[in-house]
C-alpha cells in the first residue's frame, strides 16, 4: 500500500545545528494514489515527529517532478522549496529539497 520513513537523528551531516528530521522514504503503490493516502501518511508522520520531539524545528523531504503525487502532497502539507539539488534526464528535470518548519506546522494543525 504505502510507507513513509522519517529520520530524526540528532545531527545532520555531522554538523550540530537546528534539529532537522528528514523524510528518507515516501512511496505509495499506484493503485492507492487516487485515494490520496499519501496525504494521510504524510500528515501522520509529520504530526508524530513534531509531537514526539519538542526540540525538532524542521522536516525536510526530497522533491522530484518524477513523483508528482508526492510533490503535490508535500506542497499541500505546507512544505516549501528550499533549494534545487541537481538536474536529471535529457529534459533536465530539477530535483529539490522541500522543508516544513515547526511554526508553519503549528499554524496549520487543526
Amino acid at each position: 500500500m504505502g510507507l513513509i520513513a522519517v529520520d530524526a537523528s540528532q545531527t545532520r551531516n555531522n554538523v550540530q545545528g537546528p534539529k532537522t528530521a528528514v523524510i528518507r522514504h515516501f512511496y505509495v503503490e499506484e493503485a492507492y494514489r487516487k485515494t490520496k493516502i499519501q496525504d494521510d501518511l504524510l500528515k501522520y508522520a509529520v504530526n508524530h515527529a513534531f509531537e514526539k520531539d519538542p526540540k525538532l524545528e524542521r522536516i525536510e523531504a526530497s522533491d522530484s517532478p518524477l513523483t508528482a503525487y508526492l510533490s503535490r502532497s508535500l506542497r499541500e502539507a505546507g512544505f516549501e522549496l528550499d533549494h534545487h539539488t541537481n538536474r536529471i534526464g535529457i529534459l533536465g528535470w530539477k530535483l529539490g529539497v522541500r522543508y516544513l518548519e515547526r511554526g508553519v506546522w503549528s499554524k496549520r494543525k487543526p
